[in-house]
């Protein structure tokens, strides 16, 4: 009853309603690639990923011709064995994102399927404990907004009590970076987390320089500081 009778996918892209930039690329659209799983009892389960413009269709046509067939008369209880064998399956594309994306989908449908037949949140059945945690927010710090955006964002972020902002980094001039940051910590106060993301935009020499720049006003942290692939890099990278 829990085998897998028919598994399908779609993309369905969706607009922004505003535009959003960082130090890389731009937010054109919301491409989002949905797989459903139906099981011989009836249970439905839906998982998804998405890209911020390109991609999409790669990601779908994957899992439609290479995934998804491999599913048909699968337990679906057996989430990590599954994964595993479309890991297999793919293992000359498995490094990048449009392999990832596409076992993603799979595996939070698997997931969803396992939540519904034990009538469990997903927080619960994975071992969590907590039923708050904090979180902080990432809307309001895209680089193309302005100083007085920015502040005004974080100041409303600070209200509706998030734990923290992060602020999107990378302009042409590391004192642009440093100016936008302490514009917003003197705006904030010590008390809230200001975090930072690169988007890997930079190279081992600047980044260095960013950091420094940036470490009056407390970031709590500068993400992706340099291309995810720059292994060496990260190694010389200073703590």
């Amino acid at each position: 009853m829990t085998l897998i009778i028919n598994a399908t996918a779609l993309l369905a892209d969706i607009d922004v309603e505003t535009d959003r930039t960082d130090a890389v690329q731009s937010f054109v659209k919301q491409e989002t690639v949905l797989v459903t799983l139906t099981t011989a009892d009836g249970l439905t389960g839906t998982g998804y990923a998405y890209t911020i413009g390109t991609g999409g269709s790669s990601v779908l046509a994957l899992l439609r011709d290479h995934l998804l067939p491999l599913l048909a008369g699968r337990d679906a209880r057996n989430v990590e064995g599954l994964w595993r064998s479309l890991f297999a399956h793919t293992r000359a594309t498995t490094t990048g994102a449009v392999t990832s994306l596409a076992l993603a989908t799979v595996d939070t449908a698997l997931w969803d399927l396992r939540c519904k037949r034990a009538g469990e949140p997903l927080w619960r059945l994975a071992g969590g404990h907590r039923r708050e945690i904090p979180v902080y927010d990432t809307e309001g710090g895209w680089l193309h907004l302005g100083t007085e955006e920015l502040v005004e964002s974080a100041l409303a972020a600070q209200q509706a009590r998030f734990a923290g902002v992060k602020i999107k980094v990378g302009k042409p001039h590391v004192a642009e970076d440093a100016e936008r940051l302490r514009a917003v910590r003197e705006a904030v106060g010590p008390a809230l987390h200001v975090m930072t993301d690169a988007n890997q935009s930079q190279s081992l020499a600047s980044a260095v320089r960013l950091a420094a720049a940036l470490e009056p006003y407390d970031p709590y942290w500068l993400e992706e500081p340099m291309p995810a692939d720059d292994v060496s890099g990260h190694a010389r990278l200073p703590p």
